[in-house]
């Protein structure tokens, strides 16, 4: 039976829309855990909903509360883009990097890749956004680069970023398509309360993820009875510009909450990414109901059927991102039926379940490659 040692610089386990990485990475290993895979769990301690045998479980850093001293000192000194914790992970974790087959890491510990390399284990990288462009800084840019340098096999979460590895030369047949999951107990419909037509977008609301547009395209169509709902962070790069649409049209800005009964009280979700990784609060809004308009670069292009789930739309392009939000308005029997096929597509292949045994199965295709 293969060993796998599977690192990640946090926490796992801890559940809730403000450490949704405890969650991820649970997942991510979940199914392999039960099929006894997994060998080792290099991380920064365990929650308590993670049912993880603590033996396995190893801190580099001893105790979770060093990494987050560490990275609250250093926000605080604004020194390193705030990541000296994951650079003390990497450089203490290299001595738990042995006696496995398959090391698999996300990005920002490239000793850890180098030292897998140095001692014949294979190593998977697994990448939650597209490749490094004006996302990141290019501090965290160079340390991903440097992981790459020792990557054997790139897990990625849709089509749309897998391309931009190819892009940049990484082999294609060593890249493997993992699509996400999510809570579909969380994320359920709910009984909305009023007649308003309302457009959703959740998260941070940095240049790239488009908002710019969306903002241009719900100005032009002067649809009564509606507004538009941004929850997330709003950085200060697109602060003006989301100030300067509120006298034009009915804007709310919650802030960072929790999205859940924002999806219920929303008619259709709307996604205008420039480059996303996958973009998991598609899937969330998916579960809860909603039809979706999303940008032939997120997650969901390859997932949803066009005019059955929702709408690719091209990025950048206001026409018709203002003309898919304009046939949910005029369409209000469409809103339902699509959005209970995005239900249904949800429950038959995106919880979190379905994501935990897509990964597992691709430990199997990674291992009998390399044995083959």
């Amino acid at each position: 039976m293969m060993k796998i040692v599977f690192m990640i610089p946090s926490r796992i386990g801890e559940f809730g829309h403000k450490v949704p990485k405890g969650a991820e990475s649970y997942y991510t290993i979940k199914e392999a855990l039960r099929r006894g895979y997994i060998n080792k769990i290099v991380c920064c301690g365990t929650g308590a909903e993670a049912e993880i045998e603590g033996k396995i479980v190893k801190n580099p850093l001893l105790h979770w509360r060093v990494t987050w001293a560490i990275d609250k000192s250093n926000q605080y000194l604004k020194l390193y883009d705030g990541t000296p914790g994951w650079v003390l992970f990497d450089l203490a974790g290299q001595r738990f990097i042995k006696d496995s087959d398959i090391f698999h890491g996300f990005p920002f510990v490239p000793h850890c890749f180098q030292r897998a390399k140095q001692r014949n284990i294979t190593t998977i990288m697994q990448m939650t956004a597209a490749y490094p462009g004006s996302m990141f800084s290019s501090f965290r840019t160079g340390l991903i680069r440097d992981c790459l340098r020792y990557t054997d096999y790139i897990f990625a979460l849709s089509d749309p970023a897998k391309e931009t590895y190819i892009k940049e030369g990484f082999p294609e047949d060593r890249m493997v398509n993992i699509s996400f999951g999510v809570d579909e107990k969380k994320f359920k419909p709910g009984e909305k309360r009023d007649a308003v037509f309302r457009g959703l977008f959740v998260g941070s609301m940095y240049p790239y993820k488009g908002i710019k547009y969306l903002l241009k395209a719900w100005s032009r169509l002067n649809l009564k009875n509606s507004e538009l709902v941004l929850c997330g962070i709003i950085p200060d790069e697109t602060k003006g510009l989301i100030d300067s649409y509120r006298t034009r049209i009915a804007i709310k800005t919650p802030g960072h909450v929790d999205p859940v009964p924002y999806y219920q009280e929303a008619s259709v979700y709307i996604h205008p990414s420039l480059t996303e990784g996958f973009g998991k609060v598609t899937l969330e809004a998916m579960a809860s109901g909603l039809p979706v308009i999303a940008t032939e670069n997120t997650g969901v292009r390859g997932i949803i059927t066009e005019g059955e789930e929702g709408f690719i739309v091209p990025i950048k392009d206001v026409k018709t991102l203002k003309d898919r939000i304009q046939y949910f308005y005029d369409n209000p029997d469409e809103i339902g039926r699509m959005g209970r096929n995005a239900r249904r597509l949800i429950e038959s292949n995106y919880t979190w379940d379905c994501y935990s045994k897509r990964v597992a199965d691709a430990y199997e295709r990674v291992y009998e490659m390399e044995k083959g």
